[in-house]
């Protein structure tokens, strides 16, 4: 996630946060990327990612994988 988030949460780098969406939840080690927007978390596609996607695919047979709203929390 972008450094700034770091700042705003008050925690550091490398700890454990957990992301929550509708479809469910995962706890991973967190890592800096300045190069993402100030409110967005990158995780890679994946069976992680998947906890946190719904299994709605609109009628095209894949899910949106991009604007999932997370509330990203420390563990």
């Amino acid at each position: 996630m972008n450094p700034e988030m770091f700042k705003e949460m008050e925690v550091e780098a490398g700890c454990i946060l957990r992301l929550r969406t509708d479809s469910g939840e995962v706890s991973l080690k967190s890592k800096p990327d300045p190069g993402l927007p100030a409110d967005m978390v990158f995780i890679p596609m994946g069976p992680v990612a998947n906890k946190l996607i719904g299994t709605d695919t609109g009628g095209c047979g894949m899910p949106s994988f991009k604007g999932v709203q997370v509330e990203v929390t420390p563990e």
